[in-house]
């Protein structure tokens, strides 16, 4: 389920906006930036509107913020006098510059954009983020068949059924027997 954060400071804009963008969607409601950056540091979004200006800031700064720190798609909608000059600026994939005074339905198609964007992009980093982590766990596997070779006198083969054959006698994962060979060896 998509959740959506909307940053500005009136009721009245959340309410429209939220109706316009994404009426069977969970939106939250943001005030500020700082109210927004405390809500992107504690939840995962797929979509950030940020409508401006904002009480404590333009929203450009939370704009960067957001870009810099999170996976999120991204709406700045601005004065349609200062648009162009920030679409040039902001010109990435999965974030859009849009005058306040867009029509409804052109706000909510680039919406559905960003956040088929930002899914894409979220899915590509879990999956980076496993291939990472599998990496990491192959990096010390090996590193512990080294060291069975060097101090059991194993050959290579041997080390990795050494381990398997551990990781199943004792009911763990290959992962554990890694870290407990690494430990006795590493010095």
């Amino acid at each position: 389920m998509d959740k959506i954060l909307i940053v500005c400071k009136s009721e009245a804009v959340f309410e429209g906006l939220s109706h316009c963008i994404c009426p069977c969607r969970r939106a939250v409601h943001a005030k500020s930036g700082a109210a927004a950056r405390r809500q992107l540091c504690h939840s995962r979004f797929t979509l950030v509107v940020i409508y401006t200006p904002l009480p404590d800031e333009h929203g450009k700064e939370l704009w960067e913020y957001t870009a810099e720190k999170t996976y999120s798609g991204i709406m700045l909608l601005c004065d349609p006098d200062i648009c162009n000059h920030l679409k040039e600026q902001m010109n990435m994939p999965g974030m859009a510059v849009m005058p306040k005074n867009a029509p409804a339905l052109t706000i909510k198609k680039a919406a559905e954009d960003i956040m088929d964007t930002a899914r894409s992009m979220q899915t590509a980093d879990r999956a980076g983020s496993r291939i990472q982590h599998r990496s990491e766990e192959i990096r010390m596997a090996n590193t512990a068949k080294k060291y069975l070779i060097k101090y059991m006198g194993l050959t290579e083969p041997c080390a990795h059924r050494y381990i398997e054959k551990q990781a199943m006698d004792k009911r763990r994962s290959r992962k554990d027997i890694v870290k407990e060979i690494l430990k006795k060896y590493d010095s």
